[in-house]
C-alpha cells in the first residue's frame, strides 16, 4: 500500500522539478528560490502522508489480530457454557433423587411411629388391668386378715371349721388371682420391650435418614431453633388444658412433631446416642436407666437438653429429648 501511494506522489514531483528546470533559466534566481521552498514543503508534506499510511496500515494489522482473538474467547465461552447447562441437568437429577429417598424414609417413619402408638396403647390398656388386679389382690389380702381375725377371737370348732374353709376358698381364689397378676405382668413387661425396641429402631432411623432440609445450620442454630419449638408446644398444651382451641389436639402432636424434627437434627449435629420423646411416668433417672443401665447419669441428659425444659424437675409427656 505504501508503494502505490507513492508513485503519484513521485510523478506530480517529477513534472514539478522538470517545470521548475525549464523556467530557471528564464526566471529569475530569487523566483527559483521561492519554487525551491514549495518543492522542500511539499516534500515534507509527502513524507508525513507515507508516515500516517504505515501507522494506518499496523492499526488495522492490530484491529485485525484482536476480532480474531475476541472470536476465539467467544468459542471459548460457547463451550464453557454448555458444560454448565451439562452440570446443572446433572444436578437437578440428582436433587430429584434425593427428594424420593427423602419422601420414601418419611413414609417408612411414618409407618413406625403408628406401630410405636398401637404399642403404647397396649401397655395402658395392660397397665390398667394390672392396677385392677393389684386393688383386687389388696382386698382379698384384707378379707383374708380380718378372718384371721376373727378366727383367733372365737373358739367355736364349727364356726372355726367354716371360717377355715372360707380361708382356703379364698386363699385358693387368691392364689388364682395372684396367677393372673403375675400374667399381666409378664405381658406388660413383653409389650414394654417391644415399645422401646420399636422406639430405638424409629429413633435409629430418624438419626440414619437422609436430610435435606436445613443443611449448614450450625449447632447453635439448631438449639436455638429446638428451643422456639419447644415454646410452642408448650403453649399448645396450655390452650388444650383451658380448653381455649377446638383444635387443641392436633396443635398439640403438630408441635411435639415440630420439635422432634429439630431435636434430631440437634442429634446430628451432636453425634447423639437417639432421641425419645417422654411418656407418661418418665423421669430423667427412668430414662438414664433404659439406655445407659445407670439412672444416676441423668444430668447427662438433662444438660443437653437444659434449653428445651422449663421446669428441669418436671417432664412433660410428648416432649423430645437428645440422648447423648
Amino acid at each position: 500500500m505504501l508503494t502505490g501511494a507513492r508513485r503519484p506522489f513521485g510523478t506530480a514531483l517529477g513534472l514539478l522539478l522538470l517545470t521548475l528546470a525549464l523556467g530557471a533559466s528564464a526566471s529569475k534566481a530569487e523566483d527559483a528560490r521561492d519554487l525551491q521552498a514549495q518543492v522542500e514543503d511539499l516534500s515534507l508534506r509527502i513524507q508525513g502522508m507515507e508516515g500516517k499510511l504505515r501507522e494506518s496500515a499496523a492499526a488495522r494489522k492490530t484491529a485485525d489480530q484482536a476480532r480474531m482473538e475476541a472470536e476465539r474467547r467467544l468459542a471459548e465461552s460457547a463451550q464453557e457454557l454448555l458444560r454448565l447447562r451439562a452440570e446443572v441437568g446433572l444436578l437437578t437429577d440428582a436433587k430429584l433423587a434425593l427428594e424420593e429417598r427423602l419422601r420414601r424414609g418419611e413414609e417408612q417413619a411414618e409407618i413406625r411411629a403408628h406401630g410405636l402408638l398401637a404399642a403404647e396403647e397396649s401397655v395402658r390398656r395392660l397397665t390398667a388391668q394390672r392396677d385392677a388386679k393389684a386393688a383386687e389382690w389388696a382386698a382379698l389380702e384384707l378379707k383374708v386378715e380380718q378372718l384371721n381375725e376373727r378366727q383367733r377371737q372365737t373358739d367355736e370348732a364349727g364356726r372355726l371349721r367354716a371360717l377355715g374353709q372360707e380361708q382356703s376358698d379364698l386363699r385358693r381364689s387368691l392364689a388364682e388371682r395372684e396367677s393372673d397378676l403375675k400374667r399381666v405382668r409378664l405381658e406388660l413387661r413383653a409389650v414394654q420391650a417391644e415399645r422401646d425396641a420399636l422406639s430405638r429402631r424409629l429413633d435409629a432411623l430418624r438419626l440414619t435418614g437422609p436430610e435435606v432440609e436445613g443443611e449448614g445450620v450450625t449447632l447453635e442454630e439448631a438449639q436455638n431453633q429446638a428451643a422456639a419449638a419447644a415454646v410452642t408446644f408448650r403453649e399448645a398444651l396450655i390452650r388444650v388444658q383451658d380448653g381455649r382451641d377446638r383444635e387443641g389436639r392436633r396443635a398439640v402432636r403438630e408441635a411435639a412433631q415440630d420439635l422432634q424434627r429439630h431435636q434430631l437434627r440437634v442429634a446430628r449435629l451432636l453425634g447423639a446416642h437417639s432421641v425419645y420423646r417422654v411418656g407418661p411416668g418418665d423421669s430423667f433417672a427412668l430414662i438414664a436407666g433404659r439406655f445407659y443401665g445407670d439412672g444416676r447419669r441423668w444430668t447427662e441428659i438433662q444438660e443437653v437438653n437444659r434449653r428445651v425444659l422449663l421446669d428441669p424437675s418436671h417432664l412433660v409427656p410428648g416432649l423430645t429429648l437428645v440422648i447423648p
